[in-house]
């Protein structure tokens, strides 16, 4: 699976400004910060998809044990969205991003 969008800059999900608040203080407003990135919420999505497909193949068998390689932030989305079996099946997670690396040096990790 590859997530198409993960290579999109910020400014691609927002579709406007953030809106703006009065200061607590004073008759200054500033801009809200939004409480979730719209990159974080399409790495969100991606890891729901991810965890779907892996909770089918680990229910129907399909798949004894998982081993995850994956960015820090992903990996935690990932783990959050696993079921319980799926969980007790990872053999090994790593919390390191190898999307930049080719086949034969993702492969060195294993041997």
């Amino acid at each position: 699976m590859q997530d198409e969008s993960a290579a999109h800059a910020e400014a691609e999900f927002a579709s406007d400004r953030p809106g703006r608040t009065f200061d607590i203080v004073g008759q200054g407003r500033h801009a809200k910060s939004p409480a979730e990135s719209g990159q974080d919420h399409q790495t969100l999505l991606f890891a729901r998809q991810v965890a779907e497909y892996l909770n089918t193949a680990i229910a129907e068998s399909r798949v004894n044990k998982l081993v995850i390689f994956a960015a820090p932030n992903f990996l935690g989305y990932l783990r959050s969205e696993l079921s319980d079996t799926a969980l007790k099946s990872i053999a090994l997670a790593e919390s390191r991003n190898v999307s930049d690396l080719d086949e034969r040096e993702i492969k060195s990790y294993f041997e």
